[in-house]
């Protein structure tokens, strides 16, 4: 059996067609009016978040980065309530929760906080590596900065709370 047709691969098949069944039209036509982004951006965004949800689907116990556009996007999906819990109960039985990661305090902690980013993104590059066949597009995701690098953790999460880019 190869790596493309594992049982894990096939699951996580599943699931994406299943998010992909989800009518996501409200939350699309409202972050394209407030990102200003083109309906081609957001359309690749939203198989971006198609894709993380995936992966927060097929690993409950793995918390996994979110950053630029598709954090975006997300946050827009978080904003219609009602579908967005009726969506989570359907794929998990459950709720994905928002939870940032939150740079206060002094140095340390905030290089802490950018480290403990820096290790989801670097689980959600490898995951989405092995499901996705590929790195997530750069464009849309932020890249991990190399571990006690007190510059590329402040620049890291500068670019996770960075806005949509126009296009």
């Amino acid at each position: 059996m190869t790596p493309a047709t594992s049982p894990a691969i096939e699951q996580s098949q599943l699931l994406f067609d299943k998010i992909s069944r989800f009518d996501f039209g409200k939350v699309f036509g409202r972050y394209i009016k407030d990102s200003g982004v083109s309906p081609q951006l957001a359309a690749e965004t939203l198989l971006e978040l198609k894709r993380w949800f995936t992966l927060c689907a097929l690993h409950p116990e793995k918390t996994y980065a979110t950053g630029g556009q598709v954090d975006e996007l997300w946050h827009t999906f978080i904003l219609f309530t009602k579908d967005y819990a009726r969506f989570c109960h359907d794929l998990t039985g459950g709720f994905i929760h928002h939870v940032p990661e939150v740079a206060s305090g002094d140095i340390e902690a905030q290089i802490r906080s950018a480290e403990k980013m820096r290790d989801k993104v670097r689980l959600l590059e490898a995951d989405y590596l092995t499901y996705f066949g590929a790195l997530p597009p750069e464009h849309l995701w932020p890249r991990s900065p190399e571990a006690n690098s007190f510059d590329n953790a402040f620049l890291f999460l500068k670019a996770l709370s960075r806005t949509p880019l126009q296009a």
